[in-house]
Formats: C-alpha cells, sequence, structure tokens
C-alpha cells in the first residue's frame, strides 16, 4: 500500500486571524442570511461552525479546508499532485479540528472564569452595599452619642441651678409651715377672745354679718358662701396676685370642675369683675362673701 506523504505546510504569521462565516462571504461561498442560521443553530447545538456549513450542504470539505487553512494562515503546495489534495486537506483538516477543540475547551473555561467573576462582582456590590449601610448606621449611633454627650453636659451644669432651686423649696416649705402656725395659734387666740363673754346687760345685739353680703348676693344674683365653714383651697388662691386680690377684694377658693370658683365681697363693680376674670384667665364663676371672712381669708393666702 503506497504512502501518501502530506505536502509541507509552511506558516504566515503575517497574516491576521479572521473569521471563518466572514472569509467564507467574502469569497462568495456563503450569504450573510446563511451564516447567521448557522451560528443560530451552533448556538442551540453547541457544534462547530464547519461541521455545520458543510452538513447543510452550504459549502464543501474542500472550500472549508481551504478557508480554514487561510483563516490559520498556512500556505498549501499546489504543485502536489490532484490525487494527493484529499489526504492533505484530511490532515490540515484534522489539525485545524484539533486546534478548534482546543479553543473551545478554552472558551468553555473563560465561560466559567467569566461566569466566576460575574459571582464575585454580584458579591462584591453586595457587601459594598452592606459596607455603605453600616456606615449610615454607625453614622447615626455618632449623631446620637453626641446628642447624649450634649444632654449630659446639660444636665451637669444645670445640677447647680436644681440644688439651688431645691434649697430654696426646702426653706419656702419650712417658712410656710412656720406661717401656718403662727395662723393656728392666732385662730385659736381669737377663738379665746370671741369666747370671753360680756355682761348681758351691757351686750348690745350683734347684728348678723353675712345679713349684707346675702343682700348683695340675692341683687346680683350670685350664690353666698360663707368662709367659716368653706374648705378654701390655698393652692388655688396664692396663684392670684395679692394686689388684685387686696384691691378688689376678690380671692379664688377652689378650683371646680375646670371652673375657678372666685369670691368677691362686692361684685356689682363690672371693671373689678373684668380684671379679676381676665388675670385668672379661666372659666370663672363668682360667688358673694362677707368682706371681713375675705380680708382674713386675704391675710391667710399671702402671709
Amino acid at each position: 500500500m503506497a504512502t501518501v506523504t502530506a505536502p509541507p505546510i509552511s506558516y504566515r504569521p503575517e497574516q491576521s486571524w479572521r473569521l471563518l462565516g466572514r472569509m467564507l462571504i467574502e469569497q462568495g461561498f456563503l450569504t450573510d442570511e446563511a451564516l447567521e442560521r448557522a451560528l443560530a443553530l451552533q448556538r442551540h447545538t453547541q457544534r462547530r461552525l464547519g461541521e455545520i456549513l458543510v452538513e447543510q450542504g452550504l459549502v464543501t470539505p474542500a472550500v472549508l479546508a481551504e478557508a480554514i487553512a487561510a483563516q490559520y494562515g498556512v500556505a498549501r503546495n499546489e504543485e502536489r499532485l490532484v490525487g494527493e489534495r484529499q489526504p492533505v486537506e484530511r490532515s490540515i483538516v484534522d489539525r485545524i479540528e484539533e486546534q478548534e477543540r482546543l479553543l473551545e475547551q478554552m472558551g468553555s473555561r473563560l465561560d466559567v472564569y467569566r461566569e466566576r467573576l460575574h459571582a464575585a462582582e454580584g458579591l462584591l456590590s453586595d457587601r459594598e452595599q452592606r459596607l455603605a449601610q453600616l456606615e449610615g448606621v454607625l453614622a447615626e449611633e455618632e449623631s446620637l452619642i453626641d446628642q447624649l454627650a450634649r444632654h449630659e453636659q446639660a444636665i451637669h451644669e444645670l445640677q447647680p441651678r436644681v440644688e439651688a432651686q431645691s434649697a430654696r423649696l426646702r426653706e419656702a416649705e419650712a417658712l410656710l409651715a412656720e406661717r401656718e402656725r403662727r395662723i393656728a395659734e392666732l385662730e385659736a387666740r381669737l377663738r379665746e377672745l370671741v369666747a370671753v363673754p360680756a355682761p348681758e346687760a351691757l351686750a348690745p345685739a350683734e347684728p348678723d354679718p353675712t345679713e349684707l353680703p346675702r343682700q348683695i348676693a340675692a341683687a346680683a344674683n350670685l350664690p353666698f358662701v360663707d368662709l367659716r365653714s368653706f374648705d378654701l383651697d390655698y393652692g388655688v388662691a396664692r396663684f392670684f396676685p395679692e394686689e388684685l386680690a387686696r384691691r378688689h377684694l376678690a380671692l379664688p377658693i377652689r378650683l371646680q370642675q375646670g371652673v375657678v370658683i372666685v369670691a368677691m365681697a362686692d361684685p356689682r363693680d363690672p371693671a373689678a369683675v373684668e380684671a379679676v376674670a381676665r388675670s385668672v384667665a379661666r372659666s370663672v364663676r363668682f360667688v358673694v362673701v362677707e368682706r371681713g371672712e375675705l380680708l382674713r381669708a386675704i391675710a391667710r393666702t399671702y402671709l
């Protein structure tokens, strides 16, 4: 059996690598539409483009071999006999197919690397977003820490003032207790004086001190209140200015269901009533009381 010797293959590095489909189109063996269909089938089947072109009858094996040889810059010896072309072409095709398989393997590995790179980029993006979120949380915490530090500094600065106010409050409470004690002593002394009986022959009939204020209350269509049996709320009374209380003979005596009860000796003066109501600045209900009892209540309130 005769051995067929393949013609020598020379490489021309100066010739640049070109796409196989584009070369076949330029040489007139293939159309753009046929190439697009073949490429779509290649993407679907993962087969070599040359095999698809030959299988569909778009090019002959000889044309494919010539194009692949030209693609890789392989110069063929045209002076060999025609009978030697087929083994030579088969040798070239085998070598080129081996290179294509290597390229496919490299392409597959490159796709894997690209997928890993894409996954790594996604992970890096997620971590960057998480880092940005953590930086935002850290900034908020630092802001809260700064606010807390300022509040603590303000509390520290206010501490002496609070202590001073507490000391003044204790002094005021002690003074109030002392005044209440004196009032109790004076009231006890007053009761002793009132309890001393006068000779019946010399004691004239004392007029009822509540008669006149009762008449004033009836004329003004207001209720009369006897302060001697009334539990006066000094906490409400002390919020009323002393100067107004003495000028208009008026004094808040109780807060009842959001309404301030104000006692007056004579509420027939519209200017006095208006001044008292404006000073209280709340809903007001006036009552009439006996003048002497009102003066004593004012004295006890502003001791």
